[in-house]
Parts: structure tokens; C-alpha cells; sequence
């Protein structure tokens, strides 16, 4: 079978027109989920390609392209993010008179795959949870003209609209992760990514309430020497066709919290003299065990993502983080210690459901620290209600979310699905806005780029309701000024001059 995969970008409107976002601006690095299902379905037999419109940065398509038109499957996989631009692509394939059938994966196609199905004709599967096995037996029937029924995960339509839900099969375990094929980044348009992403590991064994992860509580990790033996294939592979050969991004929710697995992966890596630098994300505990996992770790990170939420203790508690701020500063500290803190970005999210401003401000006041005393870089990022958390599933109980809210591009402009999430009131909002501007400017003084705190206003009210006056903001951050200087005053080796304040926007 012909089988044609799309990968398909974050879009959104700027100017009138359609452009990449978020994480795919400019293209970061290509759907692991599309390279490998492509793998796995051109090793049971089928022809297989991919047009990456990730890479293209467009989501116009070209409806004489022969693989289009020649595809005997149609598959695209899904976030909440890109599933307007998904929406659209299959839209122009209809459009276009294409009859082959069209299978939608991924995290959001998991989480509504009824919906999906009933309210949108134009999509024939939907496979839930993972894909290596369901996509295959699919192919498998669809080729020999037989029944889907007994094809595991996967959810589709009878003759007369109603919607099915195949039963669900047991994840893949270690075993059968580590045999699966390389990538087929052979595929991919040479040139356009930075560096290819590899996992070592499926799921997370935490469950905290903001996250939307798949497999949450159903961690795999796959043994060292396997992992080593694939990702230098990968390297291999990426050779000639990604800017920088010897980074590779580990997509693993947390790739660290099996730290004896990971160690001895990086032991693996030093024994076999592999020189690979690597971005990844870990938990502020793993670092904190003893020494070792850092000093085997620190010589091959190019990026470090520490996911510390929280600023102060009760949210921490409540996310269901499993760590303490203290822990937090700790591992700035180390990775200070170990000189990779100009490696490291420590995100927190401001605005959760039960915040007030207060509890936003010291989110803030804490990051700050982290920045001011170690180096590492803060993202603050506001909350956003995404599908498949536990707030959001709570906030879909309550009636005052819907999965057709994210159909649309832009929904993330969405004044009221903001509101659904978030108490602050719209100047407490900008008062936070101000506070961290003026942290900034004192970071900037203390000689840190003024890049080492990100923060932007949420997109809404920033649309909405623009920021207060010129002469209302400068007033009120000239005063934050004044009072972040007198606390600081004991610290600074010399004093704030006039100069200083004039050269950071307070006066």
C-alpha cells in the first residue's frame, strides 16, 4: 500500500496570513512520531513517503504532488497545537476530490477521538495511544479489503455513522521499543533542521495536574547499550543532513528519572567515545542524589529544560511536582557548581487556576533569585487550559470547556478560554507584567543579558485589553525600581547611580 504522511506545523495568523508558530518557528527539529511511524510501515512492506510542511513552513499544498494522489492512506498526527493546521490540510485534500482515506494519531485524536469521528466527516480513523502496532494491522486489512474491527486502537466509522472504539492494547514494552526501526530521517529535506530527535524512554511515572503528556504513570525505559546503539545510527543518519551533526535532542518527558539507566547510558556514550552533545529535560531531583550523574552528564549538555512550575511550595504541592523550592535552588546551585547553568532554562507558569497575584508574584520573586544567583535562564510562561490534563479535565467537567474550542486557529487569543483557567484580573496581570519587567532591568544591571528572564503577556489580554498608559506604567515601574534597588543595595558592591536607572527605562 501507498501510504502518505503528513507533518504538519503550528500555525497561526500574523499580517493577515497564515505563518509557523510556537515551536515549529522557525523549525526546530522534525515529528519524531512521522519519521518513525514511516519507518515501521515502509518495514512491513509499504511504500511510504512524507511531505513535511514543518520543514516547508507553509501548509498550502501542492494538490498534483503524485504521492498525494497516488496514496492508498492518508496519516497525520496531532497535538492540540497544530490541530487547526491539520484541520485545514485535510480540508484541501477533500477539497481536491482525494477519496484515500485519512487517519488522524496523536495526543488530541486520543483524547477526542469520539468527537472527532461524529462531527467531522472528512476523517476516516482515528488511532488512540500508540501507533507502531494499530497503524500496521490497519494498513494490513485496509490493503486486503477487510474488516478494521479487530485492528487494536483504533476508533472508526460503520456504514450507517456510528462511531467504534476498537479495544486498547498493552503499551510496547522495553523489548519491543529497542527493536524498532531507526527513523526514517532518510526522508527527511536535507538542511532545513538544526538536529534529530531520539528517545530513550516512553511515558512519564508522574501525573502532574497541568501536564497533558501522553502515558503518564507508564515509564519504559529502554536499556543503555540499545539506546547508544541507536542514537549513534541516528547520528550516522543525520549526517549530512541536519546543521549541527553532533547535537541530538532527547525527547523523553523526563529522560533523567531512572538516573542509574542514565548514567550508565552516559557511560555507555564516554566508553565508546562518542562526543555528542545533547538537549534534554530533567527533574531538579535527579541532579540532587550525589555527584555522579551530573559530572557524566555536564560535558554533553548543549540544554538542559528543569521544569520547577512553582516558586513557592504549596503550588508545587498541589501540582503534584514531587520536589520542594529548596530542592530547585539546590540544583541551580549545582548545575552553577558544574558551570553548565548558562545551559539551563527553569519554566514556570504563572496564572495556575487557585493563583492570586500574590502567589504569581512569588513565582516570580523566586525565579528571579535563580537567575540573579546562578545564572540559569527563567521561561514564564502564563497557563493555558491544553486537553488532557487533570485541570482541564476538571474544567470539561464543569461545562466551561469544549474540544470544539480548539478547532480554530489563534485559540490560544481566546479571551474566554483563557479566563476559564486563570483568576488574575486584567491589571493584576499587567502589575506581574511590570514586576518582571523591572526584575529584568535589575538582572541587566547586575551584568546578566537581558534575555535571561523570558516572559510575555498572555496573548489575550495583551490583545484585549493593551498595557496601561506610558505615563501609568513608567510611574509604577519607576517605584518597583526604587524598591527592588533598596533591597539590593546591601548586595551590590556599588550603589544604583541616576545613570543606571535612566539606562533601564525606570526613569
Amino acid at each position: 500500500m501507498n501510504v502518505l504522511f503528513y507533518s504538519v506545523p503550528i500555525m497561526d495568523f500574523a499580517g493577515g496570513r497564515l505563518i509557523p508558530a510556537g515551536q515549529d518557528f522557525p523549525p526546530n527539529c522534525p515529528s519524531l512520531s512521522t519519521y518513525l511511524l514511516a519507518a515501521v510501515l515502509r518495514d512491513a512492506g509499504h511504500r511510504v513517503s512524507v511531505i513535511d510542511l514543518v520543514a516547508v513552513g507553509s501548509i498550502s499544498l501542492d494538490l498534483d504532488d503524485a504521492d498525494l494522489n497516488g496514496a492508498g492512506l492518508i496519516a497525520i498526527s496531532a497535538t492540540s497545537l497544530n490541530w487547526p493546521a491539520v484541520l485545514d490540510v485535510i480540508g484541501q485534500i477533500r477539497a481536491a476530490d482525494v477519496t484515500a482515506p485519512v487517519v488522524v494519531g496523536g495526543v488530541h485524536p486520543t483524547m477526542f477521538s469520539d468527537y472527532i469521528l461524529s462531527d467531522f466527516q472528512t476523517i476516516d480513523y482515528v488511532v488512540r495511544n500508540e501507533g507502531e502496532v494499530a497503524l500496521t494491522d490497519l494498513c494490513a486489512r485496509l490493503e486486503e479489503g477487510e474488516d478494521v474491527s479487530s485492528v487494536p486502537n483504533l476508533s472508526w466509522r460503520t456504514s450507517d455513522g456510528r462511531v467504534v472504539h476498537n479495544s486498547v492494547a498493552p503499551v510496547l514494552d522495553v523489548d519491543r521499543l529497542a527493536a524498532l526501526p531507526l527513523p526514517a530521517y532518510d526522508l527527511m529535506p536535507p538542511g532545513i533542521y538544526p538536529s534529530l530527535p531520539i528517545q530513550s524512554s516512553r511515558g512519564c511515572p508522574f501525573s502532574c495536574s497541568f501536564c497533558s503528556t501522553s502515558h503518564r504513570r507508564s515509564y519504559r525505559g529502554v536499556a543503555p547499550e540499545d539506546f547508544v546503539d541507536k542514537l549513534e545510527a541516528v547520528l550516522a543518519l543525520g549526517r549530512n543532513r541536519v546543521m549541527e551533526p553532533d547535537l541530538i535532542q532527547i525527547i523523553d518527558d523526563e529522560w533523567s528519572i531512572n538516573r542509574k539507566r542514565s548514567t550508565a547510558i552516559l557511560r555507555e556514550l564516554d566508553r565508546r567515545g562518542l562526543e555528542v552533545q545533547m538537549t534534554y529535560d530533567s527533574r531538579a531531583n535527579d541532579f540532587l542524589l550525589d555527584d555522579e550523574y551530573i559530572e557524566l552528564v555536564a560535558p554533553h549538555t548543549a540544554g538542559v529544560l528543569v521544569g520547577a512550575e512553582c516558586g513557592y511550595d504549596d503550588g508545587l504541592r498541589r501540582i503534584g511536582k514531587g520536589t520542594t523550592t529548596e530542592r530547585l535552588r539546590d540544583c541551580a546551585a549545582l548545575l552553577h557548581r558544574y558551570d553548565i547553568a548558562h545551559c539551563a532554562e527553569f519554566s514556570f507558569i504563572l496564572g495556575l487556576p487557585w493563583e492570586s497575584k500574590e502567589d504569581a508574584l512569588e513565582t516570580v520573586r523566586f525565579a528571579f533569585s535563580l537567575a540573579s544567583n546562578f545564572g540559569v535562564t527563567i521561561l514564564l510562561q502564563w497557563y493555558w487550559q491544553l486537553p488532557g490534563s487533570h485541570l482541564w479535565d476538571a474544567s470539561y467537567a464543569r461545562g466551561i470547556v469544549a474540544p470544539a474550542m480548539y478547532n480554530e486557529f489563534g485559540f490560544f487569543r481566546n479571551l474566554y478560554l483563557f479566563s476559564t483557567g486563570n483568576r488574575l484580573e486584567v491589571d493584576e496581570v499587567w502589575e506581574v507584567m511590570d514586576v518582571i519587567d523591572t526584575l529584568t532591568s535589575v538582572l541587566v544591571l547586575r551584568g546578566h543579558d537581558r534575555t535571561a528572564i523570558r516572559a510575555r503577556p498572555p496573548a489575550p489580554i495583551e490583545i484585549n485589553f493593551p498595557e496601561p498608559t506610558v505615563s501609568r506604567r513608567k510611574v509604577h515601574r519607576c517605584s518597583l525600581f526604587a524598591e527592588a534597588s533598596v533591597r539590593w543595595i546591601g548586595q551590590a558592591t556599588e550603589p544604583f547611580t541616576m545613570i543606571e536607572l535612566q539606562v533601564t527605562g525606570a526613569l
